[in-house]
């Protein structure tokens, strides 16, 4: 969990205690895919890579750093850099530190809001405001750093980008409260729910690719169905909007970060 003071600290999840403490290296961070590691960003901090087992900090600090992500095979980093109003996405090799190639919008996209990585690694995904105002996801070739695909319907931005089990099935969510399933090879969508004007924040599709999570301004977070868009369950109780949401790699749990201050987890049944 990362904090406003730039710190990054473990919790144990089933007796809740914090185990390590990282000062000064993010307001938030990511885990590798084996556990081994966090990478750790901020806007002022730049980039940290923290090896657990030995604390050994190694820092990427020449950057706006404001999200990350990990290939599933642990060699490669994936950086979303802010350079004055311009976003773009950095590749950089762990270990040594290299820099690989740079992942950007087309002209008029505006800033990036938010980016994933497929699971099979194959695929970047970025989300963009829009200059226009009207939101646009972009679709890369991971390896090349080439676009496959534009995908526009949002209006007034798009705040949140997933995708799902499989590399083909990609979500977006807008500004104006729209939530998107596309077909990220054909760039079709598949499916468009309505979930509150300007109330989407972020979103996060479960391990198991059927659920895809959501947290709004209103200071709660819902589950819904893929395939139909059915609302499985609403968490309330934070007091600030929800900013993050992730899932436990068995699906059966739910955390959620709100400005508020507070990180809670919530037992999902379906």
């Amino acid at each position: 969990m990362g904090g406003a003071d730039g710190s990054i600290s473990l919790w144990d999840a089933r007796t809740w205690k914090e185990t390590q403490r990282f000062e000064r290296t993010g307001k938030a961070g990511v885990f590798s895919p084996d556990g081994g590691r966090i990478a750790a960003w901020s806007r002022d901090a730049g980039l940290a890579v923290i090896e657990l087992e030995s604390g050994q900090v190694s820092r990427y600090a020449d950057c706006h750093a404001t999200a990350a992500a990990c290939a599933p095979d642990g060699k490669l980093l994936y950086v979303e850099v802010v350079d004055g109003r311009e976003s773009r996405i950095d590749a950089v090799e762990l270990s040594p530190w290299r820099f690989l190639r740079t992942f950007k919008g087309p002209e008029e996209s505006g800033s990036m809001s938010d980016f994933a990585l497929s699971r099979d690694g194959r695929s970047l995904a970025g989300a963009f405001l829009g200059q226009t105002m009207d939101g646009q996801v972009v679709v890369w070739d991971a390896e090349s750093g080439s676009p496959l695909r534009t995908l526009t319907g949002h209006k007034n931005g798009t705040y949140g980008v997933a995708f799902g089990k499989e590399g083909g099935a990609l979500f977006s969510g807008g500004r104006m409260g729209d939530l998107r399933r596309w077909d990220a090879t054909t760039g079709e969508v598949k499916l468009v729910l309505e979930v509150g004007r300007g109330s989407l924040q972020c979103i996060a599709v479960n391990p198991a690719g059927d659920l895809v999570a959501r947290g709004d301004r209103e200071a709660c977070a819902k589950v819904r169905e893929v395939a139909t868009g059915r609302e499985v369950v609403a968490f309330r109780g934070h007091r600030g909007r929800v900013e993050s949401v992730a899932w436990s790699p068995d699906g059966t749990l739910l955390a959620t970060g709100s400005a508020d201050g507070t990180v809670k987890v919530w037992r999902v049944s379906k």
